[in-house]
């Protein structure tokens, strides 16, 4: 219609202008020797060049004087040009540039090409349409010569004035509509006169009367004719067996239509976004127009002399409603009719990645109308759900052809490319058996989350993501008894050290939701205890949350943090934990995972706190690295000194938990975003996985059931082979193990174990009341003569410039010398010399201790 406007307009002021433009090139040759046009250069839509046409108005050689922009007081305009500038005369030859398409009547005013070129990413979009002969920012701007001093033009023109205009035209082109162009055209008219324009004014008033006229008034005229027609064809097969006066008949008609207009009103038609319709609406179409109708026939029934049948009044109102919702349901209709043409003639339904949706329910059916009508970049082929009576049915036209059992034979047939699953895994039927058969495809996973919850989370769209992370362990997440933990953790002083870390971070958050007094974070990591303190406290409103910056291993500073805090629960989480660094830094193991437990452990027993809670791991189970030694001593120094005091101390092992800081999921995650190849250290290698909230809630259920001096370990199940999960993280990402993504076994890291233990050879499970958390019960004795002392020596020795390999053997004997002969680990290490090496300290062992002597008691009663 623009178009369409301007050409008509231009063509037609071109023929009416054409004396003036015939008087304006005769001055001009009088006034100067040279063309009467001007045609210069400039950049039209999609960047092409075009010449404009414009009344000469500088001295014929002005190129070879200055620049493309004339500047204040410029002497290359002469006085004649001065006069056509002034009242934008000069700018109507560009009418023929409008009549020819380089140009339109309204729009951003053609530039240079060289200041196009400073043009960045977001303002080229105003050379995505025509240019114009007049603006928004031509008609603020049309004294722009005076702005510009002769001395610096340039630098004023492209940092001050082009960025100036460039703003303007990009808003005009975000809001511009035919009314808005209408009045840049007027208000053009305005400024040439010397008038002032108040803009913003006149376009905020077009604009609501243009919205006025969309909504109501156009909609009136629509459905005016509809009626008409409805009647006109209610008369039409009424007069089959009745004598009818068409003209009176068609007048009584014309009088209904203000009838069923203003009930339309009435019933809220007008107000109604129709595009998204659903029966609602149609619902409340039908009763306006069954009241008009009624009330029709009942004023026919009361005059002298009837009009019309009530019949043809009937006739009259449902011709009416049909026309009226084929009007309002008419993109609804014409993509039906599409669809079903397309698909009896076999066309392809289109391009990108073949769908498959899981779950033909609420959340189902919203995602597969959002990617028909907003997302062009997938075909959604079918659907699969269990319900039988949706088997053969069709949704938005989409065929349900079956349970979920038909997913491998239907991704093979149909060529699915991505499964989704419109199912919250967390309230399906069977997820594992449902993930299995997913899995058994050759097709992309993913999950869509609830409906409810996507609403809850405030998104504006459905959007699915890759498998949960708990669903690589295909087994069903274990509960605990949250009144017992609140019980706990309710109105008390709670402590998390390493509260930055995964595990660390994750006890604060389910901390802070059973409402402590006050929640004290330590951790020495700045950024990471900056970040979590803010979500705490924006998620909990009034938790009081202290962040403690401190290194557990300087007791000094930890002491003050203990003696302002007075925590009444301590959760000690801060360690080191990734088995190939340990093993080149065993020094900062022994200081973080055995002196940092030991001096957290001293102060808060001398705090008085009630409770401390251990978190430790399998690895300390048979020790053979330095992370699972330095544990296995930190679980003695809480066991060992929790005797004599009134504090219950107990400690939690657990496996390797999903997505925790340099587990293997992330770093799979990593390698398969990059393209593989994914590193495996050994086909056989296995390990125990837990949720991180699974982890860490067993972990608070710990705290309330120990009696103080004891070993919990959490179930954890199965161990899942790495290789297996391997193949399943890559499988979750619809790509193909050992073909998209390569897999490489690089051989077993220093400390590492095939396969991690839960229990050691001298220790029994024993159940508790929750099935999930079982404690553990040493059968053979330990040697903890002077083991106070002992670790002090190791200690020391650790920081008085031993190397790796020295303190690796020392920290190995000491290990030994606390376990009974028939109950010792060979554990095995790096070379343990090389030639020419410099001997190593004394051992801190001068006296051997008898295995058989000083044995310790058992660790549960």
């Amino acid at each position: 219609m623009k178009r369409l406007f301007d050409f008509l307009t231009a063509l037609i002021g071109s023929i009416v202008l054409s004396p003036l433009f015939a008087i304006v090139a005769l001055a001009i040759k009088c006034n100067s020797r040279g063309p009467v046009f001007f045609r210069g250069e400039r950049v039209g839509k999609d960047g092409k060049l075009f010449r404009i046409f414009k009344f000469r108005t500088m001295v014929a050689n002005a190129a070879e004087l200055g620049g493309a922009i004339t500047h204040r007081g410029d002497p290359r305009v002469d006085r004649l040009g001065r006069i056509l500038r002034r009242t934008k005369i000069d700018e109507l030859p560009q009418l023929i540039n409008v009549v020819r398409g380089e140009m339109s009547l309204v729009g951003p005013r053609p530039e240079v090409e060289r200041y196009t070129k400073l043009y960045n990413e977001h303002q080229k979009r105003v050379l995505t349409v025509r240019p114009g002969i007049t603006s928004i920012a031509s008609i603020r701007y049309r004294s722009e010569e005076q702005l510009l001093p002769a001395d610096a033009w340039e630098k004023v023109y492209t940092q001050v004035v082009l960025p100036a205009k460039l703003d303007i035209e990009l808003k005009y082109l975000s809001t511009r509509t035919f009314g808005q162009d209408l009045l840049i055209l007027f208000s053009t008219l305005f400024a040439i006169a010397g008038d002032e324009v108040h803009f913003d004014v006149w376009a905020q008033a077009i604009s609501q009367l243009e919205e006025f006229v969309g909504r109501y008034i156009q909609w009136n005229l629509v459905d005016a004719v509809l009626i008409l027609i409805a009647f006109t064809l209610a008369l039409a097969v009424r007069s089959i067996n009745a004598s009818l006066d068409f003209s009176l008949a068609l007048l009584y008609a014309v009088g209904g239509i203000f009838v069923y207009i203003s009930l339309n009103y009435r019933f809220g038609i007008y107000q109604r976004f129709w595009r998204y319709a659903s029966g609602q609406e149609s619902t409340a179409l039908f009763g306006s127009i069954f009241t008009a109708t009624v009330f029709l026939g009942a004023v026919d029934l009361f005059l002298e002399e009837r009009v019309l049948p009530l019949g043809a009044i009937g006739l009259g109102g449902f011709f009416s409603f049909c026309l009226l919702a084929a009007a309002r349901y008419r993109r609804k209709i014409a993509r039906g009719i599409y669809e079903q043409l397309r698909d009896t003639l076999g066309f392809a339904s289109g391009q990108g990645a073949r769908v498959l949706v899981v779950g033909a329910r609420d959340a189902g059916q919203l995602l597969v109308w959002q990617l028909q009508n907003h997302i062009n970049a997938y075909q959604v082929i079918g659907f699969v759900d269990d319900d039988r009576d949706k088997h053969g049915m069709r949704i938005h036209n989409v065929p349900v052809y079956g349970s979920r059992y038909e997913i491998p034979a239907l991704v093979a047939r149909l060529h699915i490319d991505l499964i989704i699953i419109a199912i919250p895994l967390s309230r399906a039927t069977k997820p594992e058996e449902l993930l299995a058969l997913c899995r058994s495809s050759s097709a992309q996973i993913k999950v869509l989350p609830g409906l409810f919850e996507w609403l809850d989370k405030n998104g504006k769209t459905l959007h699915w993501t890759d498998l949960p992370e708990e669903e690589l362990l295909q087994r069903t997440p274990y509960q605990v008894d949250e009144a017992s933990c609140r019980r706990l953790l309710n109105n008390r002083v709670v402590m998390v050290t390493g509260a930055a870390g995964s595990i660390g971070s994750e006890l604060s958050r389910q901390i802070a939701a059973h409402q402590p007094q006050r929640l004290v974070l330590v951790d020495i990591n700045e950024s990471g205890l900056y970040d979590l303190k803010v979500e705490l406290q924006t998620k909990y409103k009034g938790l009081c949350v202290d962040a403690a910056l401190c290194d557990i291993t300087n007791q000094v500073r930890l002491r003050v943090v203990f003696e302002r805090a007075l925590p009444q629960i301590v959760f000690h989480a801060a360690a080191y934990k990734h088995v190939p660094i340990l093993e080149q830094h065993p020094q900062e193991a022994i200081r973080a995972n055995i002196q940092g437990t030991r001096t957290v452990h001293s102060l808060a027993e001398t705090f008085g706190a009630e409770r401390f809670v251990l978190i430790s791991t399998d690895k300390a189970v048979n020790p053979t690295s330095v992370l699972g030694m330095t544990k296995w001593l930190a679980e003695l120094i809480v066991i060992s000194s929790s005797r004599a005091s009134p504090m219950l101390s107990t400690t939690v092992r657990f496996g390797n938990v999903l997505g925790s800081r340099g587990s293997v999921i992330p770093t799979f995650e990593k390698q398969i975003e990059l393209g593989g190849p994914i590193t495996i250290t050994h086909p056989d290698m296995s390990r125990y996985f837990l949720s991180t909230n699974e982890a860490v809630s067993l972990t608070i259920q710990t705290a309330t059931i120990t009696r103080g001096g004891d070993i919990y370990i959490l179930d954890m199940g199965v161990p899942v082979p790495i290789a297996d999960l391997a193949h399943r993280m890559i499988r979750a990402h619809g790509l193909r193990p050992g073909q998209d993504i390569p897999i490489e076994y690089v051989g077993v890291r220093p400390g590492e174990k095939l396969y991690e233990e839960l229990v050691a050879r001298d220790e029994e499970k024993i159940g508790t009341d929750n099935p999930s958390i079982q404690q553990i019960h040493r059968t053979a004795p330990l040697n903890l003569i002077d083991f106070d002392e002992r670790l002090d020596g190791l200690i020391a020795f650790s920081e008085n410039g031993a190397t790796p390999e020295q303190i690796h053997i020392e920290l190995e004997r000491f290990v030994r010398s606390l376990q009974a002969p028939d109950h010792q680990t060979p554990i095995a290490w790096m070379p343990r010399s090389r030639p020419n090496e410099a001997a190593a300290p004394s051992s801190i062992y001068d006296n051997s201790v008898n295995a058989s002597a000083g044995i310790s008691p058992l660790y549960s009663q």
